[in-house]
């Protein structure tokens, strides 16, 4: 039963009194945790791979699971104040199941982590104690001893400023695709928009989503990498990315590539859309899309992302025409979709989750 998944939880504690936030300021990481954002098929799954590669970094397969408990956790703490001990019970018992659900995706020992979120849920940490532990206990399950963990994400960056609060120090580490680029990878991705616009639309949008994140982080925790720079120079910019992140670069990080069956770096059913990482970089893929769009969507796509391209660099020596009145109006659309999803989802798949119907 899921009510029976942790011991009775004092309504008193650092989950129930608001202070939600109010073990963070105590926490005891070595350094900084790492977050990789970016535009879906933008080389997020390639740079995760590259940086958990490092023997003291451990950035595991992508999950939306730091929301999820965030949500989930704020979710205890309301039905403790209601009063509601089966509701208590219930989310308590979904973050359980949410851990569990951790360890099959990241290949973790079976029973290692829930046993430590059970033990966190028992003291009453705060979210970024719980998630900083549960972290490491990946880690060392997995026979490494890390300075530094992080996560990968194409979507939860709409709640990095909430995260940012309980894990301060936190670096972003922005990675930029020509968007035409990422058009012509989402072609034959089932769960994936194939209308050039959209791409473009969601591209833009994201972008300038993560790069305000930058502007409020500053530039001491804020790192932008071209994966046109990562594929046709991976040695020099994986140095520079090392730099940013104060570390010593490690030569396993250019072998990334070399991973035997213990070490796959994702989920084997996601081969399909990110098989590419298992083989070296190869420079002569970047300007793949002039193979697959046409001439007519390559326009498409500069109609509306042209401004944003010049401004980070992966737009040069090309006048790009300026986006016509339709653009504004899909951009809009684009940006007021995402925000309602990205708020949205979570809340639900949380409330979900707590009442048992998943």
């Amino acid at each position: 039963m899921i009510s029976n998944e942790v011991a009775p939880l004092d309504t008193h504690g650092p989950f129930f009194c608001g202070s939600f936030w109010a073990s963070s300021a105590t926490m005891l990481m070595k350094r900084s945790p790492i977050f990789v954002f970016g535009n879906r098929r933008s080389g997020t799954t390639l740079l995760r791979v590259i940086l958990n590669s490092h023997p003291e970094i451990a950035i595991p397969a992508e999950t939306n699971w730091p929301v999820e408990c965030l949500w989930l956790t704020r979710l205890l703490g309301f039905a403790s104040r209601i009063g509601s001990r089966k509701l208590v019970r219930r989310t308590s018992g979904a973050i359980v199941k949410s851990v569990r659900q951790l360890e099959t995706r990241w290949r973790a020992p079976p029973g290692k982590l829930v046993e430590v979120a059970k033990t966190l849920l028992r003291d009453q940490t705060g979210w970024s104690v719980f998630v900083d532990e549960t972290m490491r206990a990946y880690a060392s399950a997995c026979g490494r001893d890390i300075q530094r963990w992080g996560f990968k994400s194409t979507w939860f960056f709409d709640h990095f400023r909430e995260m940012d609060q309980a894990l301060p120090g936190a670096m972003v580490i922005h990675i930029v695709r020509d968007p035409r680029a990422v058009a012509a990878s989402y072609r034959g991705v089932r769960h994936l928009p194939d209308d050039v616009a959209t791409v473009a639309s969601e591209w833009v949008t994201s972008v300038e989503q993560i790069e305000r994140l930058g502007e409020h982080v500053g530039p001491s925790r804020y790192c932008r990498v071209r994966f046109s720079d990562l594929v046709s120079s991976p040695t020099e910019t994986i140095e520079s990315i090392c730099r940013s992140l104060d570390m010593q670069c490690s030569p396993q990080m250019a072998d990334y590539h070399r991973c035997d069956g213990d070490h796959f770096p994702f989920p084997v059913d996601e081969v399909p859309w990110k098989g590419r990482v298992l083989s070296a970089p190869d420079p002569s893929r970047i300007d793949h899309w002039r193979e697959v769009l046409t001439e007519r969507e390559s326009r498409k796509v500069l109609e509306l992302s042209s401004k944003t391209m010049t401004r980070l660099g992966v737009l040069s020596n090309q006048r790009g025409r300026s986006a016509v009145p339709a653009a504004s109006t899909r951009l809009f659309g684009a940006r007021l979709s995402r925000r309602v999803r990205a708020h949205v989802r979570p809340l639900v798949h949380s409330l979900r989750a707590a009442l048992g119907r998943d």
